[in-house]
Parts: C-alpha cells; sequence; structure tokens
C-alpha cells in the first residue's frame, strides 16, 4: 500500500507494525467499498475481465437488480413523459434528472443497508429522496462551473478520508463558491414520494423486498419494509453475502487511536465524535470540555483485545447449516398463517354476522403470525450477519472495538452485529485476545459462579452456585468433548455462553492453577436502574430489594412482584372472579411474566406498556404450544391482558415506592423547562454534559401506490418547537442512564488503578478476566459509593434546570435512612 503513515500504535511487540496497519487501512477501505465511485469502478473491471458473476456484487446488484431496476425506473419516465404513468408522474420529472443506473443503485444501495432489520418504510423513502436531491445539486454543479467542481471536489478529498464528510463538505463548498440559480429543494413530502416511487419500482422489479402494514396496537399500524422469503435464503446460500451487506463499521486489527478530542480518534481513516448524537451546535460546545475520566473510559474499552471463539463457531456453523432447531439460534422457519375462512375475494359487507366474526377472528390471527414471521426474518438475517463477521475477523489473532458514547454517556461500540454488546450467540463467539491466569480458589469460583450464571442458576448463593458446577462437572466435560452430540448445554438460558464456558471449566479441570483464561466473567446488576434511583434517595425499601444492603441470600424484586400479583390474583379468584380465576390457573403468573415490566419502571415504563409486555409474554408462550385459556372466549387477549397489567402496575407501586415519587419530579422539572422551549442540560458525577432535546413535530399522511395497492405512510415535520410530552416522558430514563454510564466510567477508572487491562461493558453488566473478578467486584462498589457520596445527583440536577431557564423548579423527594457505605458489604449488589 503507497503512502501509508508511519502511525504510533501500542501493538504487540514482535508484530510487524507496517503491515498490521497496511491491513488495517485495507480493512477500512473495505468498509466504503459500496460507495458509488468505487461500485462502478469494480463492476467496469468484472465486466471487462468478464468475471461479473465471481463478485457478490454482481450476483446480487448487478446479475440481479441493477439492470432490473434501472429499466423499471426508465420505463416509469418514459410513461410519465407520455401522460401513462397512473400514479407518480408528478415527481418523475425530478427521478428523470439522474441516470436510471445510477438511480437504480442508490435505490438499492438505501433499501439494502436496512435489509437486515424490519424498517419503516417512510423513514427509509425519506432517506432515499435526500440522496436523490443531494445527488441532483451535486450534477447540476459539476455541469455549470466543471472547473470549479473537480478544485472543490480535490481538496475535500484532500481534507477527509470519510465518504460522507466528503460528500456533504463538497455540498456546502458547492453551495458557496458556485454560483447558479437557486435550487429549489424537495420538500418533505416531495422526498417521500420521490423515495417511495423508486421503493415502488424496486419491489415490482426485483422482489428483493416487500412492503407490508404491521399492527403496534389495535389502532396504530406502521408500514415497514422487510426482506421476501426469497432474499432471506439467498442471503443463506451465497457464501459470500457479507461484502453486501456488511455493516458500515467494522472491529478494527489495530489498536484504535486514543481519544484525545470530540472528533480526534476511534478509526484511522473514518472521522467519528466520541459522542454519537446529530446535534452538531452541542458537539462544538463539547470541544473544549474537560471530562478525562470518560475519555479514560472509552480507551480503556477500544484497548482491550479480542478474538474470535473458533470452537464455539465451529459447533454454531455446523448447527446452523444443520437447519435444525437449537435453542439460542433464531428460528428460520416462517410459522403457518391459517387458512381465511372467507371465500376468495368476497368483501366484507357481503359476509354474514357470524362470518364477519369468523373473519375478524382470522385476521387478527394469521396478523400476529405474519408480525412473528417478519421478527423471525430480521433475526435470521442478523444471526447470518454475525455469524459471516465471525468467520472474517477469525482470520486475525486480535482485533478490537471502537467504542463512541451516546448523548447519555452510555459506552456502545461503533460496528454492529459481532459485539460483546451484542445477543448471547455474539457474545459467545468472543474471548479476550490475551489469556489471565486462574492462580487462586477465589478466581476459580468466580469463573464457575459465571457459569452457573448462564445456565440460569443465578437466583441462589454463590456457593450453591460453584457446587452446582461441581455436581455438574461430567456434563460439562461431556459438552466440550462433543456439543453436537451431548446437547445437554443448549438447555441453558444462555446456552452459547454456557458452551463457551464448558470449553474453559473443563480445561481448567485438566490444567489446574495457572490455566490461562480468556473468557469474559460477567457481573450483573440486580435491576441497576433502581438500584440507582435507591441510592440516590437513600431508599431503604428499594435497597434492600435491589441488593443495595449485605445479604446471605440474593434478593429477587421480579420475584418480590410475582409473589404479590399472585397473591391479589388468589384473593379475587376466592371472591369468585371468572378472570381471576382464568389467571391464577393458566400458570402464565411468574417471574418472567414480571421481569420486563419492573425493569423498565426506571426507565420510563407506564402501565400502558406493563400491558404490552404482558401480551408479548402471552404471544410467546402461545407460539412455544402453551394453551389459551382464553381461546374460546368473545373477546381478544386485550382484556386479560389489561385485567392483569393494572394488578401488576398497582404491585409494583407498593414495592418500587421512591423511585416512582422521583422520576415524577424528575419529569415536572423537565416540562417546566421544555415549556420555556428550552433543552434540559445536566452534568453526571464525571463532568459528562447531557443535552436532552425532543423537538415537536406534525404529521400528515401521503398517498402512494406499492406494487399496485394505496399506502398511506405518516411523515413527520419537525420544528424548532420543544415537545413537552416527549421531553418528560424521556427525561428520567435518561436521568437514570446518564448515572449508570457514570458508575461504569467511575468503575473502569478504578479497575485501571488496580491493574486491569481488559471489559466486556454492557452497560449494567461488567466483565473481566476470572483473574481480576475479586478487584473488579471491589472496584464497581467503592466507585459506586464514592459516586453517591460524593455528589447529590438529585440537588445537582435541579441546580441545572434552574439555571437553564431561570426558574425555579419544584422541592425534590425527601431521602431515607439508607446508609450507602452498606453497598462495599452488600454480596450480591452485582452478581
Amino acid at each position: 500500500m503507497d503512502n501509508v503513515p508511519m502511525i504510533s500504535t501500542n501493538v504487540d511487540e514482535g508484530v510487524d507494525n507496517k503491515s498490521l496497519l497496511e491491513q488495517e487501512y485495507d480493512l477500512e477501505n473495505h468498509m466504503r467499498k459500496s460507495g458509488i465511485d468505487k461500485f462502478i469502478k469494480e463492476v467496469q473491471k468484472a465486466k471487462d475481465r468478464g468475471q461479473e458473476g465471481n463478485t457478490l456484487h454482481g450476483i446480487m446488484l448487478m446479475k440481479h437488480s441493477v439492470d432490473k431496476v434501472s429499466e423499471g425506473i426508465s420505463e416509469f419516465i418514459k410513461k410519465a413523459s407520455k401522460g401513462q404513468a397512473e400514479q407518480g408522474f408528478k415527481i418523475a420529472p425530478m427521478i428523470a434528472m439522474l441516470d436510471p443506473d445510477l438511480c437504480a443503485f442508490l435505490t438499492l444501495k438505501s433499501v439494502i443497508n436496512m435489509v437486515s432489520n424490519t424498517q419503516s418504510f417512510i423513514g427509509i423513502a425519506r432517506n432515499l429522496g435526500m440522496t436523490i436531491e443531494d445527488e441532483i445539486k451535486l450534477q447540476v454543479w459539476e455541469d455549470h462551473d466543471n472547473r470549479m467542481f473537480k478544485i472543490l471536489q480535490e481538496k475535500m478529498t484532500k481534507h477527509t478520508a470519510s465518504r460522507h464528510y466528503r460528500r456533504y463538505g463538497l455540498i456546502k463548498r458547492c453551495k458557496k463558491y458556485i454560483d447558479v440559480e437557486e435550487l429549489n429543494p424537495f420538500t418533505i413530502q416531495e422526498r417521500c414520494l420521490v423515495g417511495s416511487k423508486l421503493i415502488d419500482i424496486l419491489v415490482a422489479t426485483t422482489g428483493l423486498v416487500e412492503v407490508r402494514t404491521m399492527s403496534q396496537t389495535r389502532k396504530r399500524k406502521h408500514i415497514n419494509i422487510i426482506p421476501s422469503k426469497g432474499t432471506v435464503e439467498w442471503i443463506e446460500k451465497v457464501n459470500q453475502f457479507g461484502q453486501v451487506l456488511c455493516p458500515a463499521y467494522l472491529p478494527m486489527i489495530t489498536i484504535p487511536r486514543r481519544w484525545e478530542g470530540i472528533n480526534d480518534g476511534g478509526y484511522y481513516t473514518f472521522k467519528i465524535p466520541i459522542i454519537k448524537t446529530s446535534n452538531k451546535k452541542f458537539l462544538k460546545g463539547m470541544k473544549h470540555h474537560d471530562m478525562p475520566l470518560e475519555y479514560e473510559c472509552i480507551n480503556s474499552l477500544q484497548e482491550t483485545s479480542w478474538c474470535t471463539n473458533t470452537r464455539v463457531l465451529d459447533v454454531m456453523n455446523k448447527v446452523w447449516e444443520s437447519g435444525l432447531n437449537w435453542n439460542g439460534i433464531p428460528n428460520r422457519e416462517p410459522l403457518d398463517i391459517p387458512p381465511c375462512p372467507a371465500p376468495l375475494g368476497m368483501k366484507k359487507n357481503d359476509m354474514t354476522p357470524s362470518m364477519q366474526k369468523e373473519f375478524m377472528s382470522w385476521k387478527s390471527t394469521a396478523s400476529s403470525v405474519y408480525n412473528e414471521n417478519a421478527r423471525r426474518f430480521s433475526k435470521v438475517l442478523q444471526f447470518v450477519r454475525t455469524l459471516s463477521m465471525a468467520r472474517e475477523m477469525g482470520q486475525y489473532d486480535k482485533f478490537h472495538f471502537v467504542y463512541q458514547s451516546d448523548f447519555r454517556g452510555r459506552k456502545y461500540t461503533v460496528s454492529s452485529f459481532l459485539t460483546p454488546q451484542g445477543p448471547e450467540y455474539a457474545k459467545g463467539l468472543l474471548l479476550f485476545g490475551k489469556g489471565e491466569p486462574i492462580e487462586t480458589d477465589e478466581q476459580a469460583d468466580w469463573l464457575a459462579i459465571h457459569g452457573a450464571n448462564c445456565f440460569g442458576i443465578d437466583k441462589v448463593p454463590f456457593e450453591d452456585r460453584i457446587k452446582w458446577v461441581d455436581d455438574h462437572a461430567e456434563q460439562i466435560i461431556a459438552s466440550a468433548r462433543d456439543p453436537l452430540s451431548e446437547r445437554w448445554w443448549n438447555e441453558a438460558d444462555d446456552p452459547w455462553l454456557f458452551l463457551a464456558f464448558c470449553y474453559e471449566w473443563s480445561e481448567f479441570l485438566e490444567e489446574g492453577f495457572g490455566y490461562m483464561s480468556r473468557i469474559p466473567v460477567q457481573l450483573d446488576g440486580s435491576n441497576n436502574g433502581l438500584q440507582n434511583f435507591s441510592a440516590m434517595l437513600r431508599d431503604p425499601i428499594g435497597g434492600k430489594a435491589t441488593n443495595l444492603l449485605p445479604s446471605d441470600v440474593p434478593m429477587d424484586i421480579y420475584q418480590d412482584v410475582a409473589d404479590l400479583v399472585l397473591k391479589k390474583v388468589e384473593a379475587l379468584a376466592e371472591d369468585g372472579e371468572r378472570m381471576a380465576i382464568q389467571w391464577r390457573d393458566s400458570g402464565f403468573i411468574n417471574r418472567k411474566l414480571c421481569k420486563r415490566p419492573v425493569m423498565v419502571v426506571p426507565y420510563g415504563g407506564t402501565r400502558h406498556s406493563c400491558r404490552g409486555y404482558v401480551l408479548q409474554y402471552l404471544k410467546d408462550e402461545f407460539t412455544k404450544g402453551s394453551p389459551n385459556p382464553w381461546a374460546q372466549e368473545d373477546f381478544d387477549m386485550f382484556l386479560p391482558t389489561f385485567w392483569l397489567s393494572q394488578i401488576l402496575w398497582e404491585a409494583i407501586g407498593e414495592i418500587v415506592i421512591g423511585a416512582r415519587e422521583c422520576m415524577k419530579w424528575i419529569q415536572d422539572c423537565s416540562s417546566i423547562v421544555a415549556k420555556e422551549d428550552r433543552p434540559l442540560v445536566w452534568k453526571t458525577p464525571t463532568n459528562f454534559v447531557v443535552h436532552q432535546e425532543y423537538f415537536d413535530y406534525k404529521e400528515h399522511r401521503i398517498n402512494t401506490y406499492i406494487d399496485g395497492t394505496l399506502v398511506k405512510p405518516l411523515v413527520r415535520e419537525h420544528n424548532n418547537k420543544m415537545d413537552t410530552f416527549r421531553n418528560r416522558n424521556g427525561s428520567a430514563p435518561n436521568f437514570v442512564h446518564s448515572l449508570d454510564a457514570s458508575h461504569l466510567t467511575i468503575s473502569v477508572h478504578m479497575c485501571n488503578k488496580y491493574g486491569v487491562t481488559d471489559y466486556s461493558m454492557i452497560h449494567d453488566s461488567y466483565g473481566v478476566h476470572a483473574h481480576h473478578v475479586p478487584r473488579m467486584a471491589h472496584s464497581l462498589r467503592e466507585a459506586f459509593v464514592e459516586m453517591y457520596k460524593e455528589n447529590d445527583v438529585i440537588t445537582d440536577f435541579r441546580g441545572d434546570a434552574e439555571e437553564s431557564v431561570g426558574l425555579s423548579m419544584p422541592e425534590p423527594p425527601d431521602r431515607g435512612n439508607l446508609d450507602i457505605n452498606s453497598v462495599i458489604g452488600a454480596t450480591y449488589f452485582f452478581a
């Protein structure tokens, strides 16, 4: 590679620095291969060599799709020019301003980039319309003053290697230096209509995706784009699909550049900010803001080396290729949609009342099945992309993840899919890049506790978890020896993490002390949001329920709520209430049902969302084959879920008292600030500045046709006014998220002082080598106590809110008598 700058990196001694950097540059260039210029050059080279069919771009985009979409666009423009286009003729002149091949590529790129997840139709259409508009502007400027355009283009190429920044930097400079008549910008409606028509042509000519209306609630529906069944099957069959569906960012094979400023760190050739936000003014203001702990934390996470767990990958590949259903990987087989009871083509008005009733019942069931199948498609695509990345990164001895903070200070990997913050199967595919020895019984015990936790033995004292591992040593060894035949490990709650543990534990038993362990041992907080609320309020009730106090056994707030709900339902059942009897006898009132509603309380959970979680739990159970106690009733599932959600919400309120009160106070303060049309700003204990602003928007529908069917997607247009409702609802969850982020940051700082160097951090789940778990367990408690002893976060929040608007805020809730120092001796605080 020519002209590779020699960048100082602290890679392992003995590694060829220049060679490794060259590979990293090649990898980052690979991330940009979907750009228009590279795309055109690569396709042309493939055509010249007669090898177009050997590349995935050729297989998918050129051979099967680009030509078809291009022809469809040309045909549409031709019909529109003759007045023959039935729909969309008004926006045909806008589309006609671009070459059909280029327009086809932009359309495919916009849709395929989002194909792994069910995506909002109107969101993709709007973004595609914006892309088309930008391309038109660039062509107009180039045609008007080609010489100046080339000069500006060369300057932007030298200025930044990021295609995104080059593109929009070029647009900005063309506006300034190339004098043309005012280019009338597309309206939001026009952008949506242009994008909608191009998606319509894509659907009609390729069948790669489908546009479907999905029910979110009884009254609210979303129009989404999902991959067709054929597309899913194609992705599974093509070994090199990752080249097209590769995410925008990949892990790095060298240590990322240390963050030294807001825009200075991470990748070598990609320019990204340390805080992921669209608020450029806020980023500019943070440029000289002092937050050394935040920089230290992110740099520590980035410097952690990782490698692919090739043994787990090998098993996962074979399991997936077998086509059989295994626990821990998505089910690729769609559910069967029941046959429609009405004759084909019969209109609803022609049905008898009994037929209408049967038809509406079928429609509800079919909609649920279809939505579940769409979710399965999405999960399948995420899984195969993760598997592909694991194979790709498996060729490297070590790799690293680039990290960013979100606007609340939470730390996330920039790359997706194969990440220590991903699904359970993704985490099972990762090991630390270097090993640390297990030298003491305490370190070995922590590895055993991790294994028990992965299996689901995590609600009992530590001694019982260790004993469980000892008692199942033979099954663990057998699972590691032949995981495809000995399938006991697949019964675990987190089977792929548990399989990784089986390999480690078997080798440790064989080698003994001195064994170099590389598995991340995770310690999880006990409903971390409620832990933070209990600490800031010094709430002894919440503190006890969330393990802030010393205890011989772990407290389980989810089970506490489930027990209280069952007690209330049993009392009503004894009085003969039919719904109570049905719920009591169903067996559905358990910890799992109550966990999600309780978990989200500190993050803005409502009674409405509580009912939604109850409904989703029941749907999941029915999908697994559990009988539906209400199947013969003359109503849908709204009535039983609404009935129980009221009791569940009441039970949560009786246990989670202080947090509810504090959340309401934070919301009241936020409402005052939002009504003054100001953003809500506060500083965290690590001096991170949180800037919350949700703008109001107006909604209107556009009429467009997709594959001959009229759809009416909802278009949202933001204005510059604050949305009081959204700012109020977002304030409490954002506040507590900013505090758990601060706890993580301070914990990493303290662990660094003890010599810990490798981290697997997921907001409220902290992981290190087994060798360092004793140090981390102490550090995270020490960090939590220090954070709440040194900072009165409620008073500070109130002061920041008053300063932003110059108005007094309500009095905060009274504090209780919880001794925050007790967390130091709280055995199950993080467990």
